[in-house]
């Protein structure tokens, strides 16, 4: 499962450096990048290669060779045409076919159907699978986000707050016990918004 979350990882990654991806994108992204699905389409293609050589063995089969001889005679040099008859030339030609009972051949091409519907079958529930876990780390990771979200915007009205305090504090209307509590719940904040981010990279690379 971790390779899947390592493509979730690299595409929302992706997405954030550009504009904000769906759902929809990581999934058709997640599917079409996903190693085990192309090993089940290949091996399905495989089969159906395997079926077509299967049907080709079953046909006639032709084969044929070709020998020749010469001997040459130059001027009264060389072999009696009368024992070597100067060339020969031959040829053959067969045809071959395996007989095989019709019920025989089906059955071998129906093992190759079931074997491509059992891939396919594993194909989509591995897709099915694939689908949920991106799902599921889409809304663990977006609920991460929209908390850092929240929490950021709160952390800046703290800051303008803090910014009003300090002047009232100086001045005396506000008190400097006060204010350093203040302060503490600013830090606070701070701490929150860090934890919550280190939270949200664990939930992008599980």
């Amino acid at each position: 499962m971790r390779k899947y979350f390592l493509i979730l990882f690299i595409l929302i990654m992706a997405g954030n450096a550009g504009a904000q991806k769906t759902l929809d994108y990581y999934i058709n992204s997640g599917i079409q990048s996903s190693p085990l699905l192309k090993d089940y389409q290949f091996q399905v293609q495989n089969n159906k290669i395997d079926s077509q050589r299967l049907r080709a063995n079953f046909r006639p089969l032709v084969n044929g060779s070709t020998a020749g001889t010469y001997a040459p005679v130059v001027k009264t040099w060389g072999y009696d045409g009368a024992i070597t008859n100067i060339h020969t030339y031959n040829a053959f030609v067969s045809v071959s076919q395996t007989i095989v009972g019709k019920q025989n051949l089906n059955n071998q091409y129906l093992a190759i159907q079931l074997q491509n519907l059992g891939l396919q079958n594993q194909g989509k529930i591995s897709e099915q699978d694939l689908k949920r876990s991106i799902t599921q780390q889409y809304i663990t990771t977006y609920g991460d986000l929209q908390q850092i979200n929240f929490n950021q915007e709160m952390l800046t009205l703290l800051k303008e707050e803090e910014a009003i305090l300090k002047r009232l504090a100086e001045k005396g209307v506000y008190k400097q016990t006060d204010f350093l509590s203040f302060l503490v719940n600013v830090q606070q904040q701070e701490l929150l918004i860090k934890q919550l981010r280190i939270q949200y990279q664990n939930d992008l690379l599980p």
